[in-house]
């Protein structure tokens, strides 16, 4: 959603980091309230938007994105949730015998009023699935079924007796 025309996302340089042995770009992002779809939600039925900011972190050589963070801002102070940031890592993964890029690993922190809550989850295995067909035209053409395969038979009396 950050690179969407439609999000407005400011963005400006931050700093040089290193993500798993790469050197990174570090750029700061932020979004507006009223470009922002950045939901909090509490049991289903208690939600709000919130601005946000974060980090988007780019492998310079080919201008891949490795991880982006954001954190909600202004969050009302009657609002259960106090603070919410999360951070989305992405590798390439070979799927096939080729590279694609997709998401490592996530991590969700947020705090309520009195306990710090954490999600992480890992995304592994990946499996491309594909189905694949064959169309086939042959020259001579097939022998018709045997009529045995589709005629009605009678029904075969029961046994005496039963």
């Amino acid at each position: 959603e950050i690179f969407l025309p439609s999000t407005e996302a400011h963005f400006e340089w931050d700093h040089w980091g290193t993500l798993r042995g790469r050197r990174v770009m570090a750029f700061e992002y932020h979004v507006r309230l009223d470009r922002s779809k950045y939901q909090i939600v509490v049991d289903d039925d208690d939600r709000i938007i919130t601005a946000y900011h974060g980090l988007v972190e780019v492998y310079p050589k080919i201008h891949v994105v490795y991880r982006v963070t954001s954190e909600a801002e202004n969050i009302p102070p009657e609002f259960p949730v106090k603070e919410v940031k999360d951070v989305l890592d992405y590798d390439y993964t070979e799927l096939s015998g080729q590279p694609f890029l997709l998401p490592l690993k996530a991590q969700v922190m947020l705090k309520g009023a009195e306990v710090w809550q954490r999600l992480d989850e890992e995304f592994r295995i990946y499996r491309k699935y594909s189905a694949d067909s064959d169309i086939k035209f042959d020259t001579e053409p097939l022998a018709p079924l045997p009529e045995d395969k589709t005629s009605e038979s009678p029904a075969q009396s029961p046994p005496a007796g039963k």
